[in-house]
């Protein structure tokens, strides 16, 4: 019986014990599936009233102009924005050819802190030419896109901040940006 009692807990210590096999369930070991979103393609802003707006970051000049042109209304829902992501302070002027729904454009300073909001400004589905509506010139850091009458948009006002929800910070986006467009 000593021998039984014996080997059934030498039996124990061995399926319980770490036999250096691949089947340990060690996170390092292990491939993790992962939802993250490219934090220089994609961020979550968060606004005073904790709303999350998903937000696609423009920060080449090729995306920057493309910005929201054919995109159908059906393609792009009320939680979603669109950030235009400058290193620089500047005078901006937004229009808005070949889009397909009006959008609320929200002006921000380099801590997404808002500084002006230009509700509800019309689409329009031509081509270039004079008659595209044109928001009046706004001086701001970034600039972000959001359909009109939005649940998130229509909260915020002037002076409400912003806050970027990333796996990188804000100035570490930024430096990654500057780097990138360095290397293009």
């Amino acid at each position: 019986m000593n021998k039984f009692f014996i080997l059934c807990l030498l039996f124990f210590f061995i399926s319980c014990g770490d036999s250096g096999s691949g089947s340990s369930s060690s996170p390092s070991q292990e491939p993790e599936t992962t939802t993250e979103q490219d934090p220089l393609k994609e961020v979550d802003l968060v606004t005073p009233q904790g709303e999350t707006v998903k937000t696609s970051l423009a920060y080449t000049k090729d995306d920057q102009l493309d910005g929201l042109q054919h995109v159908q209304d059906s393609e792009f829902s009320e939680d979603q924005g669109k950030l235009f992501f400058y290193l620089k302070d500047a005078a901006r002027t937004f229009w808005m050819p070949n889009t397909y729904f009006n959008l609320d454009i929200i002006y921000l300073d380099e801590d997404l802190k808002i500084v002006d909001i230009v509700w509800n400004m019309p689409h329009y589905t031509d081509d270039l030419n004079s008659e595209i509506p044109r928001a009046p010139t706004i001086t701001s850091r970034h600039v972000l896109e959001m359909k009109a009458g939005s649940p998130a948009s229509s909260q915020l006002k002037i002076g409400d901040s912003l806050k970027w929800n990333s796996s990188l910070t804000l100035d570490q986006a930024e430096s990654s940006i500057k780097e990138e467009l360095n290397n293009d």
